[in-house]
């Protein structure tokens, strides 16, 4: 059922894999029963049989895939991530989409700087694979922050990017110090790089704390409101 005022449509989809991404995140990989188009960068409200009601999550897949992805966090224990933990393959489950503002410009050839925290990295992988595809020449520069290196799910494809795209440049951070990583706050490393900011189209994804961190900084350095795109979830 498409709802004409926002353009979303509601469906039925089947869970076809849970990926166990780290002890706490989960991909859901599910298989909707009618076309679902979106724009990378978008989101998804997401219902189970064990739900009161949707809650919003980030849509992970490249635009054109054939399974919709979801990255979600199975703790802290509460009604919402229980219902997630419980999930099986072959269950069904309720998803309206596409919905947020933030939306990658695939035709746009400015250089893209995209900043995650956590499970934060779900919508940006949506962008950077959807804007590989469509132009791997565009300059990309992705900023991944978490608390441990096991969070990091994600880094043998960005580093596999990285090796393999002279236009792709991938840098993890990490709270707690490691020797194969950057230490600190991700804004930090935003707030030390040399970056062309008033030219540059910047994509935000993460927590609430690291989210209004980062946003001051980049307000700090400059950079034109416009050229900042994000959600709110809170």
């Amino acid at each position: 059922m498409k709802n004409p005022a926002s353009g979303a449509q509601t469906m039925t989809a089947i869970v076809e894999d849970i990926i166990k991404a780290t002890e706490e995140t989960i991909i859901l990989m599910c298989r909707p029963d009618a076309p679902a188009g979106f724009a990378a960068g978008q989101f998804a409200y997401l219902q189970t049989e064990a739900m009161e009601k949707p809650r919003p999550y980030s849509i992970a897949s490249a635009e054109g895939d054939a399974l919709i992805s979801f990255h979600i966090k199975t703790a802290p224990a509460s009604p919402t991530t229980e219902a997630f933990a419980q999930l099986k393959q072959g269950d069904s489950l309720t998803i309206d989409m596409p919905h947020g503002k933030s939306r990658l410009e695939k035709d746009a050839d400015t250089p893209l700087i995209a900043i995650a925290g956590g499970v934060g990295i779900a919508p940006i992988h949506s962008i950077i694979t959807t804007a590989q595809a469509h132009n791997p020449a565009r300059p990309v520069h992705l900023y991944w922050g978490c608390n441990t290196a096991d969070e990091l799910y994600l880094h043998d494809l960005f580093r596999g990017l990285d090796n393999a795209n002279p236009h792709f440049l991938y840098t993890p951070v990490l709270l707690r110090p490691h020797q194969d990583f950057a230490a600190g706050l991700v804004g930090e490393h935003i707030e030390q790089a040399a970056h062309d900011w008033k030219n540059t189209d910047i994509y935000l994804a993460g927590p609430k704390g690291m989210m209004l961190h980062t946003l001051g900084i980049l307000e700090t350095l400059g950079v034109p409101e416009e050229r900042v795109h994000y959600d709110r979830f809170w």
